[in-house]
C-alpha cells in the first residue's frame, strides 16, 4: 500500500491564501515550510499518537460510508454524560447526521450508556489525553470507512447550545461549496478557523491532505495542540489548494465569540461559548444572556447543570474554550 506522504499532491498547491504566514519574500516561505515539516517529522517520532491512548467502543464500531457523519467529543471528569451533551448530540442525529460520541474522561470505567446509545451510531469512551484533536485524531484512526462519508462534521462540548436556528446553519454547512467550511473565524494568534465546529467535504475526506494531518495529530499539552492543531489545520488544507467557507465573520475580530457573542446569536449562530459564560476573559457585557437563549427556544438550566460538573480548574479536553 503507498504511504500518503509518497503520493503526488492533491491539489496544486496556493501559498498565496488567507491562512498563510506572512513571510517577506519567497525564501523566508521556504524556509518556514522546511521547518514546520522538520518539526512534524520530529514529533511524530517523539509524541505518542492520540490512539495508544486507553479506549474501548461501547458496542460496534459504526459503518458511516455514504452517510453524514458528526464526531462529536465531550468531556466528563466522571465518565457520565452531561445533559447538556446528550441534548447537543440528539440535535445532530435529529438532522440526520450518523453521530459519533467520542467521551473523553478520567474514569473510564464511570461510563453507563443512557438514552445517548438509542440516536447515536456509534460510542467511543477514551481515557482524557491528548484535547479534542486527540478524540477526533482517535475516531478518524479507527472508522475505517470515514473517508467514504457523504461529508464530516467534529464538534466539541465548548459551545452551549444549540438554539433554534441549529437547521438553518446545518443548511449552509450542506450546501457550502468549500472542502473546509467552519461556524467561526479568528485573528487571534493569526487568522485561522476555529476548531469547535468543522465540515469536511467529500474531496478533502479522500485527500493525502486529510490523512497526514489527522494521522499526524500526537498527544501534547493545550498550547501545543492549538498550534499544531487548530491553528495549523485550515492553513495545511488552504496550503494544498483546498477552498475553505465560514459561516459568520467579523473581519480582524480576535475572536468573536468571546467579544461578540450576542451579534452572532442574532445573526443565526446557534451557540454561546462555555469559556465566555465560565471566564468572560475579555470582560464581555454579559447582560440578559439567559432571556436571549431562552427566546431562542434553548434551556439555560442545562448550563448550569453542565457547569456545576466541571471542576473549573481541571484540564479538559477543550482547545476551544
Amino acid at each position: 500500500m503507498t504511504d500518503p506522504a509518497d503520493r503526488a499532491p492533491d491539489r496544486r498547491p496556493d501559498p498565496r491564501h488567507r491562512y498563510s504566514l506572512p513571510t517577506r519574500n519567497a525564501l523566508g516561505t521556504r524556509l518556514r515550510a522546511w521547518k514546520r515539516a522538520a518539526e512534524r517529522t520530529f514529533y511524530r517520532a517523539t509524541r505518542r499518537r492520540p490512539e495508544a491512548v486507553a479506549h474501548r467502543w461501547h458496542g460496534a464500531v459504526p459503518a458511516l460510508a455514504g452517510r453524514d457523519a458528526c464526531l462529536f467529543v465531550s468531556y466528563s471528569p466522571d465518565g457520565r454524560l452531561s445533559d447538556q451533551a446528550r441534548f447537543h448530540l440528539r440535535a445532530w442525529a435529529e438532522q440526520g447526521f450518523a453521530v459519533v460520541l467520542i467521551l473523553c474522561t478520567d474514569r473510564p470505567e464511570g461510563y453507563h450508556a443512557g438514552e445517548e446509545a438509542e440516536f447515536c451510531a456509534g460510542i467511543l469512551v477514551r481515557q482524557n489525553e491528548g484535547y479534542d484533536f486527540g478524540g477526533w485524531a482517535t475516531g478518524i484512526t479507527l472508522l475505517p470507512d470515514l473517508s467514504a462519508a457523504a461529508m464530516l462534521v467534529i464538534v466539541n462540548d465548548s459551545i452551549y447550545g444549540p438554539t433554534r436556528r441549529f437547521p438553518e446553519m446545518v443548511e449552509r454547512l450542506r450546501t457550502s461549496p468549500a472542502d473546509l467550511c467552519g461556524a467561526v473565524e479568528s485573528m487571534q494568534f493569526r487568522p485561522h478557523i476555529q476548531s469547535f465546529l468543522l465540515r469536511f467535504g467529500p474531496a478533502l475526506l479522500r485527500s493525502r491532505t486529510f490523512t497526514l494531518f489527522w494521522g499526524g495529530v500526537r498527544i501534547g499539552d493545550r498550547k501545543f495542540v492549538i498550534r499544531t492543531g487548530e491553528l495549523e489545520l485550515a492553513r495545511r488544507i488552504a496550503d494544498a489548494g483546498f477552498t475553505t467557507d465560514v459561516l459568520y465573520t467579523f473581519p480582524d475580530q480576535d475572536n468573536p465569540t468571546l467579544i461578540r457573542w450576542r451579534e452572532l446569536i442574532e445573526l443565526g449562530f446557534p451557540y454561546v461559548k462555555a469559556q465566555l459564560l465560565r471566564d468572560n476573559p475579555c470582560d464581555s457585557d454579559l447582560s440578559g444572556w439567559r432571556e436571549l437563549l431562552y427566546a431562542q427556544g434553548y434551556d439555560p438550566v442545562l448550563i448550569d447543570r453542565h457547569q456545576g460538573r466541571i471542576v473549573p480548574d481541571q484540564p479538559t479536553q477543550r482547545v476551544n474554550g
